[in-house]
């Protein structure tokens, strides 16, 4: 399954986010917005190593994010909303393309995640 990145946009410290995330069952995933029509899009990428790489190429380093193991359920509660994802294979550059932002991935308390907290 591919990966997405999640991030706090400086806003919590690492305590503060594993605290609050986990007990309310929620994560703030990386996404930007199409230009054209303003469609939601989640990156993701085929390995953790990527996902790691393009967050250090695109986001302010006072960012705090990890990389998310997506499963099949996580990718059809974006798909229910609507939301669509874009696989990259490379880190690529895009700060200069789009303006990333986040929206709340939303999970089940006895949900079980494969993440990784850290991308600096």
């Amino acid at each position: 399954m591919p990966y997405c990145i999640f991030c706090t946009q400086g806003q919590m410290t690492p305590q503060e986010f594993r605290k609050e995330c986990g007990s309310e069952c929620w994560l703030p995933i990386l996404i930007f917005r199409n230009p054209g029509d303003q469609t939601i899009v989640v990156p993701v990428f085929e390995s953790r190593e990527i996902a790691k790489r393009f967050a250090r190429k695109n986001l302010p380093r006072d960012w705090y994010c990890g990389t998310l193991n997506m499963r099949m359920r996580d990718a059809e509660w974006m798909d229910n909303r609507g939301w669509r994802a874009i696989k990259y294979n490379y880190p690529h550059k895009m700060t200069d393309k789009v303006e990333f932002d986040i929206e709340i991935l939303e999970f089940e308390p006895d949900y079980k995640m494969t993440m990784k907290i850290g991308c600096r």
